[in-house]
């Protein structure tokens, strides 16, 4: 039996004889059954071999995303020729699973990573979806939050398990806001458009803010608007950005 890439296939100008036989042959677990594979070739038992089709169907198999490799082997039989496609199948995503995580429910979490059950696991969704959970949590105020992940062996039937685990690290509290370039209106009188605000004296009510940025930007918005409503029509926060103070706790 004469093992063949595509080209190779090509050159050897087996093309014209009869297909007898499409087998397939497993390295490692079969994900993919063989029904599954066979239904996906254009060449069928019965075709006259043609080497540019094996190549298409070689490539299409590949593009599924299911294989990590592909050979095809050949063997002439009485009165035509005999196909074997020996294949590695990918993984497949058996269960999603996270550990660590008190902020966000795992169907939250879940949102964050494009993976689905049955199908191959692509560890640059699982790499892309890590850093959609880090960014969810920095976004709620919790700039230490950080997320790894294991891939578990594949079982029997070539299923494995993906598990985040995540440190959700502390959540930064806010401590001061300051103001650059107001000349119109205090910082004061900005301070008391804004729904996050540090405990103060002047305000000792208020609940001590912790940081989230779908709150701020709201903040960002009323105080433009309180300009604006005063007459202020192209006043604009230009920018934020926030330091962590000495007690590695709070923000200003």
């Amino acid at each position: 039996m004469i093992g063949l890439t595509a080209s190779s296939l090509v050159q050897a100008q087996t093309g014209g004889k009869i297909v007898k036989q499409i087998d397939v042959e497993y390295v490692g677990d079969a994900a993919v059954s063989k029904d599954r594979v066979l239904a996906n070739l254009s060449t069928k038992v019965g075709d006259v071999l043609s080497p540019a089709k094996i190549d298409e169907d070689i490539k299409n198999l590949y593009a599924s995303g299911d294989f990590e490799n592909i050979r095809v082997l050949s063997k002439e039989v009485g009165g035509g020729v005999a196909l074997k496609l020996v294949v590695q199948t990918r993984a497949m995503v058996g269960e999603i699973r996270f550990v660590g995580n008190s902020v966000f429910d795992s169907e939250k979490l879940t949102k964050e990573v494009d993976l689905r059950i049955n199908k191959p696991i692509d560890e640059a969704k699982i790499r892309e979806g890590r850093e959609g959970i880090v960014n969810l949590y920095r976004k709620r105020g919790f700039p230490d939050a950080s997320v790894n992940y294991q891939i578990s062996a594949p079982d029997r039937q070539g299923y494995s398990t993906v598990t985040f685990n995540v440190d959700e690290g502390g959540q930064a509290k806010l401590r001061n806001v300051t103001f650059v370039g107001n000349t119109v209106f205090s910082s004061a009188e900005l301070r008391k458009q804004m729904e996050q605000r540090p405990k103060s004296l002047l305000n000792p009510f208020a609940k001590e803010a912790r940081i989230d940025d779908s709150n701020l930007s709201g903040d960002v918005q009323a105080i433009e608007d309180h300009y604006q409503n005063n007459g202020y029509l192209g006043a604009h926060v230009q920018n934020v950005s926030r330091v962590r103070a000495e007690d590695g706790e709070h923000v200003d």
